[in-house]
């Protein structure tokens, strides 16, 4: 998005940079440029009246050349922002400029023909002309086309203002020479195809307009009438046809009309041109602003988003991450409330962690899947635990029934008989039974139960550990101190006794000899 944004923006910013730096330049060159485009025209008009009577006077044409002085002074260069094509052209008028002080020189001995003469300054206007279409070339199709067609006009301005330097020189020489009645029909033909191919027909409405009602307005009719009579033929002379003093004024008088309404329209056209080029230089840079705005706030909003939604994703994480580690470590713990034999309820003691649809939720499923197979493993266990618990103590109780008939038998014996060798196997076969007694008692606690031995009464202290001793094979290497009369409870007789009778066994097996 950023990547976007920023070409973007640059792309616009060219853009408009492009056709700005164009518009301040023709800003800057423009009104010169255009100053030097008419004041060329007019000298070259009196250039070619000298030319053809060099005995005239010549204060007019050294009044305006004072004047095409004063505009060429006032032409500065283009900014060094301006393109590299309006530069390059820049430097062919100033050229072009530096040559019109020979031309001038050439004209005051009448060392140049007239033919050279137009060709010299029509040389140097078409050069002006040429940086004028650099500064309607901004790269926009609308202006581009405006841009042309006012190029156009100016071109047609310039066929009418060729033709009038010969006619002058004509009208002063007081004959047209077959050359130049051929290069006003050529004119002719010229400005018939500029304005009524080039300009009129591209031009918006109200200008167009204005260009038709020039070319079909009684100056321009007049002109018509002027150019005919010459084309025709009609006049008498051995240097070529001679001009009447008629045509001479109807020329002028039209001429002059045609060039002033013709400067009029393409000042309004400029003006045009102008504005249309401001309209478009800021909408342009409102284009600019908005879209780069817009890319901005495209840009922090992909961010907030994407913070949104990665804080989002961390704490569904974090939740899940959490609920796993309480899984971890509260699953022990119901494993083993579940052994002890408590009634609990799964659902209640670890709920099931809570997930959605996608890929995080998936991954909440399989945490659920895993709670449940270790809450139904862990029960399986348990019940696997209690079932063998249950097996030893009913294996543990049978035989304690069959060693306590056994120990019962072995009492009456002893009260039966007085022989010491036979009391003797008889002692040694009571303390196996007791010992095997203690053994049996291990296997029920093994399998959760208690001992069966009760006392309903205290027992002394010293009656409780003689009883442990009893219980211990190599019984004869223990050696019993007590003093005082310390009584045990009766509900933990039995417990103690076998506990001591264990401290006891591993006491001897565990020692020195």
């Amino acid at each position: 998005m950023v990547a976007l944004w920023a070409t973007n923006s640059s792309q616009l910013y060219s853009n408009w940079h492009s056709v700005n730096n164009r518009q301040n330049a023709a800003t800057r060159v423009a009104v010169p440029v255009v100053a030097i485009f008419y004041n060329l025209q007019a000298e070259r008009q009196l250039s070619a009246a000298a030319l053809a009577d060099p005995d005239s006077d010549r204060t007019k044409l050294a009044s305006q050349r004072l004047i095409t002085d004063a505009s060429i002074k006032g032409l500065k260069g283009p900014p060094d922002s301006a393109p590299t094509d309006i530069v390059t052209h820049y430097r062919q008028v100033s050229r072009e400029l530096t040559r019109l002080p020979g031309y001038r020189e050439a004209v005051d001995r009448g060392t140049i023909t007239q033919l050279q003469m137009n060709k010299a300054y029509s040389t140097a206007i078409a050069s002006d002309l040429q940086m004028f279409k650099d500064f309607i070339d901004v790269g926009i199709a609308e202006l581009n086309v405006l841009g042309q067609s006012a190029l156009d006009a100016l071109w047609g301005q310039e066929s009418l203002a060729r033709e009038d330097a010969i006619f002058t020189a004509a009208v002063v020489s007081g004959h047209f020479s077959s050359s130049q009645r051929a290069q006003i029909a050529e004119l002719i033909g010229a400005q018939q195809h500029i304005y009524n191919n080039e300009v009129i027909p591209l031009l918006p409405r109200e200008h167009a307009q204005a260009y038709r009602a020039i070319v079909s307005g009684t100056a321009w009719k007049q002109k018509t009438e002027a150019e005919q009579t010459v084309l025709s033929g009609r006049g008498t002379g051995d240097s070529g046809q001679e001009v009447s003093a008629q045509v001479a004024s109807q020329w002028r008088q039209s001429v002059g009309e045609i060039t002033r309404q013709l400067q009029q329209a393409n000042k309004s056209y400029f003006g045009q041109i102008i504005r249309t080029t401001d309209h478009e230089l800021h909408g342009l840079m409102v284009i600019l602003i908005v879209n780069s705005s817009v890319g901005a706030l495209a840009v922090l909003l992909v961010v907030l988003i994407s913070l949104w939604f990665t804080g989002l994703l961390r704490r569904r994480i974090f939740a899940l991450r959490s609920s796993a580690l309480e899984l971890q470590t509260r699953l022990p713990d119901v494993i083993e409330r579940l052994r002890r034999g408590e009634v609990i309820d799964p659902d209640t003691e670890l709920p099931s962690i809570p997930y959605g649809r996608d890929e995080l939720g998936m991954l909440g499923r399989a945490l659920n899947l895993a709670r449940s197979t270790s809450l139904e493993t862990a029960v399986q266990q348990v019940e696997q635990h209690r079932g063998f618990e249950r097996l030893l103590q009913r294996i543990a109780r049978r035989t304690q029934l069959l060693i306590g008939m056994q120990m019962n038998r072995l009492i009456e014996m002893e009260r039966q008989h007085e022989d010491p060798e036979v009391l003797e196997g008889l002692f040694d076969l009571d303390h196996l039974t007791a010992r095997l007694r203690r053994y049996e008692e291990n296997l029920v606690i093994l399998g959760g139960g208690q001992p069966q031995r009760r006392w309903r009464k205290p027992v002394l202290m010293l009656d409780v550990i003689r009883s442990a001793q009893s219980e211990v094979q190599d019984y004869r290497r223990i050696r019993i101190e007590a003093s005082g009369q310390i009584w045990l409870s009766e509900r933990a007789v039995g417990s103690m006794v076998h506990v001591l009778a264990e401290l006891m066994e591993n006491a001897v097996t565990f020692s020195k000899p």
